[in-house]
């Protein structure tokens, strides 16, 4: 943490933790790769198999994130603040790490705070094409921009065109 804030540029991307630092007025931050050669993709791929492989093989939705989750729904719903909860895009590959029960319990997790708080959720999971990922869960910088388009066209502006 010291040496984020005294030299970032020392340290390897994956130990910093200064990207919230690094947003711009609007809160976008550059992705850090634009492109990336196939041979690295696989590479980061397979490194985030080793991090979150066994955590979403066998994940269970709930515990203190979704406790949190949930009071954040209280919350807003007391104060009339509008929700909609998304499932960020994944590429093809990374969702093969959730087994099929796994997907069926965040569904249904996903499901009963919908029902519960009469929130709508976005499954974008799905949304984009493997291409635009960096390492299956990461985008690069053309992903983004795909998201944040189909999102704002999908989401956003309906939202604001309700009577």
């Amino acid at each position: 943490q010291i040496m984020g804030r005294v030299a970032n540029g020392w340290l390897p991307w994956q130990f910093r933790h200064d990207c919230g630092r690094a947003a711009n007025e609007v809160g976008w931050i550059d992705p850090m790769v634009s492109e990336i050669p196939i041979e690295r993709k696989a590479q980061a791929f397979a490194t985030a198999r080793i991090q979150y492989g066994d955590y979403l093989a066998g994940m269970t939705p709930g515990g203190g994130a979704g406790r949190a989750l949930e009071d954040l729904l209280v919350l807003a719903r007391t104060r009339g603040i509008p929700v909609k909860l998304v499932v960020m895009p994944e590429s093809t590959e990374f969702r093969t790490m959730y087994q099929p029960e796994v997907a069926v319990r965040i569904d249904g997790f996903l499901n009963e705070l919908s029902r519960k708080y009469e929130v709508e959720w976005i499954d974008a999971r799905s949304w984009l094409p493997d291409e635009v990922f960096y390492d299956g869960h990461h985008l690069l910088r053309s992903g983004a921009e795909a998201f944040s388009d189909r999102l704002t066209d999908a989401v956003i502006v309906p939202f604001f065109r309700k009577p």
